[in-house]
């Protein structure tokens, strides 16, 4: 079984690219014979880039969790575009969420659980995305690390505690990666007033 999943970028006029992320034995942070080139040049795409090629289709070595992957993106005309994970095999599909991570902004958004939206001029970036597995300053998953930071209801409020140090910053987007709230709580303990706040994922 190959550790794989899709992903997709959505237009503003609603076309679609789509690319596939392959992690196996044999693979290669190369370009290689398993790897697909994007050969068409057109106003949009979607693309992974490795040694300085496009890739539709990126085979790499077996997953790990440190592993990252660079994506670029092309837009013919400035608007909202849409990344979203579509199928998912192996380990991707109950095991291990997929990030995505806007460099310019500073998001980092679980594409297991929602689709990201941005704005975007038009032209071709390769600077500003990239796939991780294990973001930094992201919960772990063993339970010491897990217990570090909570956050969890209590009323009508969210609580965010930290069992080891103050929490100096906190930003709360929403999941179109949209700044909701900032603080500079110096405590151990915050409160987001969940009142105030629309229904959603955040």
């Amino acid at each position: 079984v190959r550790d794989r999943y899709w992903l997709s970028l959505r237009t503003p006029s609603g076309l679609v690219n789509s690319l596939a992320v392959v992690h196996f034995e044999g693979g290669s942070e190369s370009v290689g014979l398993d790897d697909t080139q994007l050969n068409v040049n057109t106003s949009d795409m979607f693309f992974t880039h490795v040694e300085g090629q496009k890739l539709q289709i990126d085979g790499r070595p077996i997953f790990h969790v440190r592993n990252n992957i660079q994506l670029g993106t092309k837009h013919f005309i400035a608007g909202q575009y849409t990344i979203s994970l579509g199928k998912r095999e192996g380990v991707f599909e109950f095991a291990h969420p997929v990030y995505l991570k806007d460099k310019s902004l500073g998001i980092i958004t679980e594409l297991s659980r929602g689709n990201y939206s941005f704005e975007a001029n038009a032209g071709e970036f390769t600077d500003r995305f990239e796939i991780v597995y294990k973001p930094e300053g992201f919960l772990g998953t063993n339970s010491a690390e897990k217990e570090e930071l909570k956050i969890y209801r209590e009323g009508q409020n969210f609580v965010v505690k930290s069992k080891i140090e103050m929490i100096t910053e906190l930003e709360l987007y929403d999941i179109a990666g949209r700044l909701i709230q900032k603080a500079k709580p110096n405590n151990a303990t915050f409160i987001i007033d969940a009142a105030s706040l629309i229904n959603g994922t955040y």
